[in-house]
C-alpha cells in the first residue's frame, strides 16, 4: 500500500545548485512521514535554466516512482506530489504548477542584468 506523499524540495538560494540547502526542510518533512527528494540541478546560471529545471524534477519523480532500484516504488503515491522551492526553486515549483514561462523574456532580461 502506498501511503507517503512525495515532496520534492527545490530549495535554491538564487541559482545555487546544492540540494543540501534543503536539508532542514527535508528532515522536517521526512519526520512527518513524507518522502523527500532534493535534486541538484546541473544548469547553473545558464539562461535556459528556468525551462530545464522543471524537466529535472519530472525526471526525478519518474525515477523514484517507477524504478525499483531506489526502493521507493512501494512508498510513493505518485498521484500526490508536492513541490516547494525558494527563489529559483520557487520559480520551478510555479512552472510545474502550470504557470506559463516566457523563455525569450527571461533570456533578454538575463542578458541585460547579468
Amino acid at each position: 500500500m502506498k501511503v507517503s506523499w512525495l515532496i520534492i524540495a527545490v530549495y535554491c538560494m538564487t541559482w545555487s545548485l546544492q540540494a543540501q540547502n534543503a536539508q532542514d526542510l527535508g528532515i522536517h518533512l521526512a519526520s512527518h512521514g513524507f518522502v523527500v527528494a532534493a535534486p541538484n540541478h546541473q544548469c547553473a546560471s545558464d539562461p535556459t535554466c528556468p525551462t530545464v529545471r522543471p524537466m529535472d524534477i519530472l525526471t526525478v519523480l519518474d525515477g523514484l516512482a517507477e524504478n525499483p532500484e531506489h526502493g521507493m516504488v512501494e512508498l510513493i503515491d505518485s498521484e500526490h506530489v508536492g513541490v516547494t522551492g525558494f527563489s529559483a526553486g520557487g520559480n520551478t515549483a510555479l512552472t510545474l504548477s502550470g504557470v506559463r514561462v516566457d523563455p525569450e523574456f527571461f533570456t533578454d532580461w538575463f542578458a541585460e542584468y547579468k
